[in-house]
């Protein structure tokens, strides 16, 4: 939900500065292979295997390098691009979410499935 409210936001402020010398653009990046994900802090609730499985699922799913991410956002800050879309999960989520925008999840779902499972336990040796 705080993507879409930032998605909402710079695209009002955007229209709202239109005639001033300032521009909006916002970045919508995909999986980016920071590791942050593999070494972030999880509720205590969830058990610390699971999470890991998790994260890990989820780190799979990232390909763009952070140093791509880089250059594509100074590119855009210097054209003043209004949206930039980082790695090609960004464009096709948001192709996806354009085309269908209310029945774009039930196409996401299984492949994001496991990345978002943070209640079933770990069975050991899988």
């Amino acid at each position: 939900m705080s993507k879409f409210a930032v998605r909402g936001f710079s695209e009002a402020l955007r229209h709202e500065l239109e005639d001033t010398n300032v521009t909006v653009g916002a970045v919508y990046p995909a999986g980016v292979r920071t590791g942050i994900i593999l070494h972030g802090r999880y509720a205590a609730a969830i058990d610390p295997a699971v999470a890991a499985r998790a994260a890990a699922a989820q780190a799979a799913m990232y390909r763009t390098e952070p140093s791509d991410a880089a250059e594509q956002i100074i590119r855009a800050t210097l054209r003043r691009r209004a949206r930039t879309m980082i790695g090609r999960d960004a464009s096709l989520i948001d192709l996806l979410v354009r085309l269908a925008p209310v029945r774009h999840w039930g196409a996401m779902r299984g492949r994001l499935r496991e990345a978002m499972d943070t209640t079933t336990p770990v069975t050991p040796g899988r």
